[in-house]
């Protein structure tokens, strides 16, 4: 599954805040280098932006610190302006601030120096780069099985029983309302969470053992969908949790039939 470049970088940023709070650095410096091989990969570089477009950290962390992380996006670009003779001759430096527009897409805002106009040019490569279509990790998707889980504790079941691989999983839309201020404290809720979600299908059939080791899955399985930004959780801000019936359990995303 594909989507717009500029909700792949809004959700690396967000995904930032959330190591923020858990104080994660490793997993939020992980999400920084992808966001910057984002813009590296797709933002103007070259033909007049000689240096590139870089995203602003420090409006970017700011934000973070505030608790408004992906709420925004703002870049850095410089313009190198050309004489009627075609040589170059002076840069002029920008922001470029993006925003969310409620009827969707979103709002762009230059700043800096209008030049010979340049701000509505800046403008329109800015738009035209932003809604470039990338996969969940910032590439064209390769063609494999990809799902969106739809329960928690089912989804845990099924990766620890191996009926869907790790990598197969695209996010994950869960019940939970998991956001400590300590990483601590989110990975203490994290275990509690998955060992609930393995206590919903345990029966008698399992020992002990088998029982300590799914819990064990189930933990390391949870801190990895929260870390890497894939455990989506609704209830943490208006949105109502999707309501499981039946089977539904994954959503294949992809158009790829998945035999259960």
């Amino acid at each position: 599954m594909e989507r717009p470049l500029y909700q792949a970088l809004a959700s690396k940023i967000q995904a930032m805040g959330n190591c923020e709070k858990a104080r994660n650095r490793n997993w939020y410096d992980l999400h920084k280098e992808a966001a910057e091989k984002l813009v590296e990969s797709h933002l103007p570089s070259g033909s007049g932006f000689d240096a590139g477009t870089q995203i602003d950290w420090d409006a970017m962390e700011d934000d973070i610190q505030k608790g408004k992380a992906g709420r925004r996006l703002v870049f850095q670009t410089e313009y190198h302006h050309m004489d009627e003779f075609g040589v170059y001759e002076r840069w002029t430096e920008h922001q470029v601030v993006v925003t969310p527009h409620l009827a969707g897409g979103f709002d762009l805002r230059v700043t800096g120096k209008n030049r010979n106009g340049i701000k509505d040019y800046i403008a329109e490569e800015f738009h035209y780069a932003l809604f470039t279509l990338v996969g969940f990790n910032g590439q064209k998707e390769e063609e494999s099985r990809k799902l969106i889980g739809l329960s928690f504790s089912r989804c845990l079941r099924d990766i620890i029983a191996a009926k869907v691989q790790p990598e197969e999983v695209y996010a994950v839309v869960s019940n939970t309302r998991i956001l400590s201020n300590t990483r601590i404290l989110t990975e203490q809720e994290l275990d509690h969470a998955a060992e609930q979600a393995v206590s919903t299908y345990i029966d008698s059939s399992f020992s002990e053992r088998d029982i300590d080791m799914h819990k064990r899955i189930a933990r390391h399985v949870a801190r990895d969908w929260f870390f890497s930004g894939k455990l989506i959780q609704p209830r943490l801000g208006p949105d109502l949790a999707p309501t499981i019936t039946g089977l539904d359990t994954w959503a294949v995303i992809n158009n790829k039939p998945w035999e259960k």
